[in-house]
């Protein structure tokens, strides 16, 4: 009997666990959602062999909203600047942050992403693509961001990101054999050789 009733106890917590998390989703407001979803949708895209002229991802950690990081980003897009600050977490040692200033949420986060057009993968370098990178960073778990209407600017986009990423020379994501997506194109076989210091 009471197997049984450790047993129910168990299912109940399980079930309460993924009842809040659903919940939480349910509460953010609809530009945090957007937001979310934009850049769940471009990550997933990586995966499914979508984004030209980049190798695709073998994998990406599926990203959730973080409450912390979204009031620091707040705070942030508040003041209706092109200018970094430090963001922090107990739960990682190192955040990473992108910020915009445009018309509409996804016209900038469509900028950030964008930038894949300059990102060279066997190199690892671009001139102007640390948004791109950090938006697929395929070790981010969290994600939390503020938005701002500027007199000036249209708004102001602030997204931090939990753990950063663009540091130690890493590559974003490790990549997925050339026969998963056959029909990519315009995309260097040296891509998809990924060797063991490339590896996240």
């Amino acid at each position: 009997m009471r197997s049984n009733f450790l047993c129910l106890s168990s299912i109940l917590s399980i079930i309460l666990f993924f009842s809040k998390s659903a919940s939480c989703n349910q509460h953010l407001d609809s530009n945090s959602r957007e937001i979310l979803e934009l850049h769940r949708k471009y990550r997933q895209d990586l995966v499914d062999c979508k984004v030209d002229g980049q190798p695709p991802a073998k994998y990406m950690s599926p990203l959730k909203w973080n409450y912390n990081l979204a009031a620091q980003a707040q705070k942030l897009a508040n003041k209706c600047i092109l200018q970094h600050d430090t963001p922090h977490s107990d739960e990682f040692s190192w955040v990473g942050q992108n910020i915009a200033l445009h018309p509409t949420i996804k016209s900038g986060v469509d900028a950030w992403f964008n930038e894949h057009k300059f990102y060279n993968y066997i190199r690892n370098k671009c001139m102007e693509c640390l948004h791109y990178t950090q938006m697929v960073w395929a070790k981010t778990t969290d994600i939390g961001c503020g938005v701002a209407s500027c007199p000036k600017n249209g708004l102001s986009i602030v997204c931090n990101y939990g753990p950063g990423g663009n540091w130690n020379n890493e590559k974003p994501y490790e990549v997925k054999s050339r026969e998963l997506c056959p029909k990519m194109q315009n995309i260097p076989k040296d891509s998809f050789q990924t060797r063991r210091d490339d590896t996240l």
